[in-house]
């Protein structure tokens, strides 16, 4: 049976090769948005998940850059979201509603091309 000490050190050499993988997948890759990303990796979290909680329609994290990207862009265009629920869900209800419905990441205008 192996240590917990073991385990941490075999999680962290995981997230450390993930996020070199993930790095050069990247094209466009900010020195910023670089520092953002390690100090989350280094936090013990994968480069594929977010602090935002953005996720895909179908319920999956997007990446901590495609994420970044888009809560940067919410932030600078406010006016182009809306997060309140449409007229016809009650609003006593806590209903399921996918505000990003139908929209694929490859749709948003943060989207960036990747290797």
């Amino acid at each position: 049976m192996k240590r917990i000490s073991d385990l941490e050190k075999e999680r962290r050499d995981f997230l450390k090769k993930e996020l070199k993988e993930y790095e050069k997948s990247i094209i466009d890759l900010t020195p910023d948005e670089q520092k953002d990303l390690r100090e989350w990796v280094k936090e013990g979290r994968s480069c594929y998940d977010n602090p935002w909680y953005v996720s895909t329609g179908n319920g999956y994290p997007v990446d901590y850059i495609k994420a970044s990207r888009f809560f940067d862009y919410m932030c600078e265009h406010p006016d182009e979201y809306s997060f309140e629920a449409p007229a016809d869900v009650d609003a006593d209800v806590d209903a399921d509603y996918d505000f990003y419905e139908g929209l694929g990441t490859e749709d948003l205008p943060f989207s960036r091309p990747y290797h």
